[in-house]
């Protein structure tokens, strides 16, 4: 016969693992669906910059105030 404490132990972890496979794909969803908007949001941002107005400047040169 086996202990009880056996049983109810194997029980938690079917539980487990039910709750954990919808929580992976929901996960895996979520994070597609992020990186998804965040492609479209960068797709209609570089849209709207004008031809040319993304050029490189110049770094701006520190201050020579030592005193």
């Amino acid at each position: 016969m086996a202990a009880a404490g056996t049983r109810g132990g194997f029980g938690w972890v079917i539980l487990v693992i039910a709750l954990a496979v919808p929580g992976v794909l929901f996960y895996n969803w979520w994070s597609h669906l992020k990186a998804e908007q965040a492609r479209a949001v960068a797709a209609k941002a570089a849209a709207r910059v004008p031809e040319g107005a993304c050029s490189p400047r110049r770094p701006a040169r520190p201050s020579s105030s030592t005193r």
